[in-house]
């Protein structure tokens, strides 16, 4: 019964995780403000991309608005801050697309759709 329930636990936690991208032994892991899920309309948010198995020089990051800041262990993670702005960025919804090369030199495209609230 444990082991049920323990199963059923990750696969709807893994299901409700949008951001979390995995490909083979490839992941991103974005985190938003040390753990929020949203972004706010003109308030400023850093975005922290964990990164496993991919080669940072040949990655490609993407949205409107964002700038990228200083990271503590560069190899490992991207930050990223952003300020939504209703001029630059037309839904409510803020999509940080990510792109990086496989273990065949595939080029692998992810979008991150980032809801903003008033």
């Amino acid at each position: 019964m444990k082991v049920l329930l323990s199963s059923i636990l990750l696969i709807l936690f893994a299901i409700q995780d949008d951001f979390t991208f995995v490909n083979e032994n490839q992941k991103v892991v974005l985190k938003i403000d040390n753990g929020v899920r949203t972004l706010t309309w003109g308030k400023k948010s850093i975005l922290n991309l964990k990164i496993e198995n991919i080669d940072l020089q040949k990655m490609t990051m993407s949205a409107p608005g964002i700038r990228f800041i200083k990271s503590k262990n560069p190899t490992e993670e991207v930050k990223l801050e952003v300020t939504p702005d209703r001029e630059v960025t037309e839904k409510d919804t803020l999509n940080l697309h990510v792109g990086f090369r496989n273990k065949n030199n595939e080029y692998i495209h992810h979008r991150f759709s980032i809801v903003i609230t008033k």
